[in-house]
C-alpha cells in the first residue's frame, strides 16, 4: 500500500480511535473519522497477543491486500484503523475478507457508485 493511503503516526491513530465511529466483531475493531483528504488512509494494529512475528506479519499482509482489492468501492475522505484480535489468527483469508466488508458496510464506508 503506498504510503499516502497509511496512517503512520501515533496520534493519529489515538485520534481515530478516540473521536471516531467503531464498530467490532469478535476478530476485529474498526474504526473511522473523516480526514477532509480525497482519499482513505488505513492503520493496522496487530499486538503480540495475536501470535508471533511471522503471523502478525502474515495478517498485515492480508489486511493490506484486502483493503487495496476494495479501495475503489470504500467512500473516499476517511481515516481507518483496523485492530486485530487473538482469534484473527485462525482465520481463513475469505473469511477475514468477508468480515472487513461487513463491518465497512455497517460504518457506511460503501461508496455510492459501488457496492462492498
Amino acid at each position: 500500500m503506498k504510503r499516502q493511503y497509511r496512517l503512520r503516526k501515533p496520534r493519529a491513530f489515538a485520534q481515530v480511535r478516540k473521536a471516531g465511529r467503531c464498530r467490532h466483531s469478535p476478530e476485529l475493531v474498526m474504526c473511522c473519522l473523516d480526514n477532509d483528504m480525497p482519499h482513505c488512509r488505513f492503520g493496522f494494529v496487530v499486538s503480540k497477543r495475536v501470535g508471533n512475528a511471522v503471523t502478525r506479519n502474515r495478517v498485515k499482509r492480508r489486511l493490506r491486500a484486502i483493503f487495496a482489492h476494495h479501495m475503489l468501492h470504500i467512500r473516499s475522505g476517511f481515516d481507518i484503523v483496523v485492530i486485530c484480535r487473538p482469534s484473527i489468527a485462525l482465520l481463513a483469508f475469505h473469511n477475514l475478507e468477508a468480515t472487513c466488508l461487513h463491518l465497512l458496510r455497517l460504518l457506511r464506508l460503501q461508496s455510492p457508485s459501488g457496492s462492498v
